[in-house]
């Protein structure tokens, strides 16, 4: 798609100034991803940290080259994918509907990926089709056996050589382990849950080796970071594979992290008669379980009357309110709950302007919505107009998708979702001055079993984890 677009006078991977001090290596994401020479991908810019980049488009004619042969379906998902990694306030500044007409406004598009791209929010990467004039490249590109698809074919002496990474190897034969990372080694855990990893899991540790040779020995320290100072959990032995220093782990349970976890259940409660259902046909304040069973396809609509709110829910405010503690400017905290549970008899009763009753099932055990309180001249108060409140609640919302990576919206599986808090989409939901949250899009079969959900503060704890 993007052909001869860089300079093809051969540069080393990992050879300039930045990448010394670049953690996050958007060339790793290239060779992993299995993005093609000549194709590309648009990455949030907050994902990264660099200042110059073999693989960074240098100028937004060279983006326009890239972009012009996309179908226009195409390129608006591609926008799409890069909106739900956007922090909220970020997506209420670069509000697509600013720039786009209609759905066919191609110049829109463009102008709303030149002014992201611009303010470096959007960051678009690519292998260039010049690698075929760098051997050093083409090994680097090969390491991993089917990582990428490469239209030219190694010879031997091509194979042969320095380490891929030798401009920082020749600047001082400096031996480090550096962008450490970890994967399951269970296929169904590396596809169920790929950021999560508990006590007995088997992972494997993998970081960027410099200054090693293949087959080398290494060694991980692994530390829990819950005290301070850190203390080392295990040391562990490993060897360089495939330009990769690698070593595998059972995961243990740090001292440290069970006690934070059974104080985090103790410090911060969760009023349950706030979440429960205020309807006047009396129904325990959880529902009756009904529609349990039916098949419901989307968990959008799934009637089913969940027995309770579910368990992680009510940990992530629990986490929340955690993270509430640390904001200063201003000083944030939960003032309570306008909605928790909403049976189909609090549906029924509530009829919107056209005299038509509530359908949504989200707070049927899967939702909540969060009222934000603010510090001002030392007394905790709520802003009674929506605006200011909405700036407030904006925030929160940053920091639910920074810290446990809430989305805005229902995009991706296995999230936390929130509702945006202006309207983009036509009759689309919106959380204003609350902050809605959910966990509509966990999987049905794995996380929404009734076993996940509580009506009590006994349920939501389970059992103290042990020291």
């Amino acid at each position: 798609m993007a052909e001869n677009l860089v300079k093809t006078d051969p540069k080393s991977c990992f050879g300039f100034p930045a990448c010394a001090t670049c953690f996050a290596k958007p060339c790793e994401r290239l060779r992993y991803g299995g993005v093609r020479p000549g194709k590309f991908i648009m990455v949030h810019m907050h994902e990264y940290s660099f200042d110059s980049c073999y693989f960074a488009a240098e100028s937004f004619h060279e983006i326009e080259w890239m972009l012009k042969d996309l179908q226009l379906r195409d390129l608006i998902l591609r926008i799409g994918g890069i909106i739900p990694s956007m922090s909220p306030a970020e997506q209420l500044q670069y509000n697509l509907q600013h720039y786009v007409n209609d759905y066919s406004d191609w110049a829109g598009y463009m102008a709303y990926v030149q002014r992201i791209w611009e303010d470096r929010v959007l960051i678009v990467l690519r292998i260039p089709m010049s690698y075929i004039f760098d051997n050093k490249i083409k090994r680097w590109l090969h390491a991993l056996e089917g990582g990428v698809e490469l239209s030219h074919k190694l010879k031997e002496d091509e194979l042969s050589g320095k380490a891929v990474s030798d401009g920082l190897v020749d600047s001082g034969n400096v031996v480090s382990l550096d962008n450490p990372t970890w994967l399951h080694l269970d296929d169904a855990k590396r596809k169920d849950r790929s950021d999560v990893a508990m006590a007995g899991d088997e992972i494997l540790l993998s970081a960027e080796p410099t200054g090693i040779a293949e087959g080398g020995q290494v060694a991980f320290d692994v530390f829990d970071v819950w005290i301070s100072p850190e203390k080392k959990v295990e040391s562990l032995s490993g060897k360089v594979e495939s330009g990769r220093a690698n070593a595998k782990w059972v995961v243990k349970k740090p001292e440290a992290t069970a006690k934070a976890i059974n104080n985090l259940s103790s410090k911060y409660s969760i009023d349950f008669s706030q979440l429960k259902c205020t309807c006047k046909a009396h129904c325990g304040g959880f529902g009756k379980q009904r529609h349990k069973g039916e098949s419901v396809g989307a968990e959008i609509y799934n009637k089913y009357e969940y027995p309770g709110i579910h368990r992680s829910l009510l940990w992530a405010v629990r986490g929340l309110m955690f993270y509430l503690e640390s904001e200063k400017s201003p000083e944030l905290k939960i003032m309570g709950y306008s909605a928790g549970y909403r049976c189909h008899d609090n549906n029924a009763e509530h009829l919107d302007k056209n005299n038509k009753p509530r359908t949504s099932t989200n707070h049927m055990g899967k939702a909540v919505d969060i009222l934000i309180e603010s510090k001002a001249h030392g007394n905790w108060i709520r802003h009674k107009d929506v605006a200011s409140n909405e700036v407030l609640c904006d925030k929160v919302r940053g920091i639910c998708h920074d810290k446990f990576k809430a989305q805005i919206r229902w995009q991706n599986s296995d999230h936390f979702s929130m509702e945006p808090s202006e309207e983009i989409k036509k009759g689309e939901a919106t959380a204003p001055d609350w902050v809605h949250l959910d966990v509509r899009q966990f999987n049905h079969d794995n996380y929404l079993q009734d076993k996940f959900f509580c009506k009590d503060t006994p349920t939501l704890n389970g059992k103290p984890l042990a020291l």
